[in-house]
């Protein structure tokens, strides 16, 4: 059993109130008669004609009592879970973009969705399933549907985004569905280190034999006919050598190859410089495999190239873009709807 209003407990606080003025209360009123054998004559007749007249003051607090205990019930609002049968169920999907980290052959996303629809699989019939997705936005792709295929089938949409996620969110959205029915069972599938609540089981994603590093951002120069690059790298995982290579434009060779020793959790730059007569983009890669491919590369392109190369830009509102490029570059622009994009190649930047 559980309470919806747990302060409403605090109503019992009546009963030794009750207790107390039963105790001290008086029993006896002080009355004037014309004769105490009158009097006594009646209490006798009285006693044989209602053997019960005694416990009036007992029955009287046990009423009381039980009227204070069944008050307190109303306010507390319990809520009776019966054993081995159907509930509501909080579904929350991480899909920050270390969820896309891959081992096994799936990615921590993946095996995300598959221990959700394990959850759903073996609930009981009749149960409800509410799903929480967290991506750059916390949003609700369904809300106690108890079609346990519809449920399987729109987990099994969703996509695992590159971005943040907002946790905080994701938490305030789950209880506030646990406030509304503390019965509900709230998992909460992720790779990062969540505070436990007790109302929610966090189910935690993440190996420990799992390997990522990554490069975090590239600051490059141009000047004397030589590029220089500094590479800011990271290992989030264990101490790692890694190598880069750098590639010129379209290249298919390397122009440098670097390695790089990378302590886990600190980060690193790395010092890359080339000779070059001039270059309309640059490409620098780790080339060693890890469980993120996605993070191993650094795309740059060189705004003063006297080489013409165009931009894709794929938006609904791409006015701010387009004016960006229009002042910073002489590239060529095009720009075309989401629902007219199919694949297109030929452009420098998309």
């Amino acid at each position: 059993m559980t309470l919806l209003n747990p302060l409403g407990l605090l109503c019992l606080l009546g009963i030794p109130v009750i207790v107390i003025i039963y105790i001290l209360r008086n029993r006896f009123n002080e009355q004037t008669v014309t004769s105490t054998y009158l009097w006594t004559l009646s209490e006798r007749f009285f006693k044989r004609r209602n053997p019960l007249s005694g416990l009036t003051g007992v029955i009287s607090l046990i009423l009381q009592l039980l009227t204070v205990v069944a008050i307190t019930l109303a306010v507390a609002r319990p809520v009776f879970v019966l054993p081995e049968s159907a509930g509501e169920y909080c579904l929350i999907i991480d899909a920050s973009g270390s969820m896309n980290m891959k081992s096994g052959g799936s990615t921590r996303f993946e095996r995300a969705k598959k221990e959700a629809e394990d959850v759903i699989r073996s609930a009981k019939d009749g149960s409800s399933y509410t799903l929480v997705y967290v991506g750059e936005e916390v949003t609700v792709p369904y809300e106690r549907i108890t079609d346990k295929k519809l449920a399987r089938d729109m987990l099994d949409e969703l996509e695992c985004t590159d971005g943040s996620a907002s946790y905080s969110d994701a938490l305030a959205t789950a209880q506030a569905y646990f406030n509304d029915n503390p019965s509900f069972i709230t998992y909460f599938f992720t790779d990062k280190e969540v505070e436990q609540h007790d109302n929610i089981e966090v189910v935690n994603l993440s190996l420990q034999k799992e390997h990522n590093a990554t490069i975090t951002d590239v600051v490059s120069s141009f000047a004397g006919g030589e590029l220089a690059l500094d590479v800011s790298l990271i290992s989030y995982t264990d101490d790692v050598t890694v190598t880069l290579e750098l590639y010129l434009g379209d290249e298919a060779k390397p122009a440098l190859t670097e390695s790089a020793e990378l302590k886990a959790g600190e980060k690193s730059v790395s010092s890359l410089s080339v000779k070059t007569e001039s270059y309309s983009s640059y490409r620098v890669l780790i080339t060693d495999k890890d469980s993120l491919m996605a993070d191993n590369e650094f795309v740059g392109y060189n705004a003063d190239s006297s080489e013409d190369y165009k931009v894709l830009i794929v938006s609904e509102t791409p006015f701010f873009l387009e004016a960006a490029f229009d002042v910073l570059t002489d590239a060529g622009v095009d720009v075309i709807k989401p629902s007219a994009y199919v694949s297109n190649e030929g452009y420098g930047l998309y």
